[in-house]
């Protein structure tokens, strides 16, 4: 008991009389105390009395209420893009450096439309020239003799001819049969008699040849049809019976359906010539 007090002696006679050493609990306690007492004061203040707390209340919530406002306006309206005219320059050469292949790619496809479009023209000027070429041959000897050979024949043997063919609309079976082959005679003796074998076959080789250069594509067949339509299925049907002798009627058929397929083909037999 003695050693302690001798010990706590000295320490607290030391703060009593000189100050020195540790502060006294006391009075910094109490200190902090009323700091805290002052600041629950000014948060809350009594009645009537009026401090720069309470007077700063209203502006707070008027921040407040500011701030959410502004917030509320960024997130319904997304921020626009800035305009960056300095470097328009830039972005625009940019920008065009990728387009120049799409450019390129359709100027070359409209270079192809064109080009195929002139090819087809051409083509179409080529066909019509060559088949005018072959109208040109079909009007001049030895093919325009030929024709007029054949022709000048058959207008003479017409009234036989449609005589034959008046009787045979009312026949049938055996009746029928010696009409057709009295008719096949009259053919026969014809082209005998007048020597027309070699104009049939000039006639025939001009018609071949056209009917060559229309299936190759080398004559117009719509001009081809229109021009000589007519004059080949009367050549076809006026000597149908000469061509089944010689065994040429598919030949003869072909050529006919080159040049004028949509001609309606006749029953099997001659035709008078108008």
């Amino acid at each position: 008991m003695s050693h302690r007090r001798s010990v706590a002696a000295p320490f607290r006679g030391r703060s009593q009389v000189d100050g020195e050493g540790t502060p006294p609990i006391a009075p910094r306690s109490k200190a902090r105390e009323q700091i805290a007492i002052g600041r629950i004061g000014t948060a809350y203040p009594e009645p009537g009395h009026h401090s720069t707390g309470s007077a700063a209340l209203p502006l707070r919530k008027a921040s407040m209420e500011q701030s959410h406002t502004s917030r509320l306006a960024r997130w319904m309206s997304p921020p626009m893009p800035a305009l960056d005219l300095m470097g328009w320059p830039r972005h625009g050469a940019v920008a065009l450096a990728q387009l120049w292949p799409v450019f390129g790619v359709l100027l070359l496809l409209c270079a192809m439309l064109w080009g195929i479009g002139e090819y087809a023209a051409y083509k179409g000027d080529l066909r019509r020239a060559e088949t005018g070429r072959y109208l040109a041959q079909f009007r001049a000897p030895p093919v325009a003799a030929a024709w007029q050979h054949l022709n000048a024949v058959w207008q003479a043997e017409a009234p036989r001819q449609n005589a034959l063919l008046g009787r045979m609309a009312g026949l049938s079976g055996a009746a029928l049969a010696d009409a057709l082959r009295n008719h096949r005679h009259l053919v026969l003796e014809s082209v005998e008699e007048h020597g027309l074998a070699a104009d049939i076959g000039i006639v025939h080789g001009f018609f071949s040849r056209l009917g060559v250069c229309i299936q190759v594509g080398n004559c117009d067949p719509a001009v081809a049809r229109a021009q000589l339509g007519p004059a080949v299925w009367r050549f076809r049907n006026q000597l149908y019976d000469y061509f089944a002798l010689e065994g040429v009627t598919d030949e003869v058929d072909r050529v006919v359906s080159m040049i004028a397929p949509q001609e309606p083909r006749p029953t099997p037999g001659p035709l008078a010539l108008n």
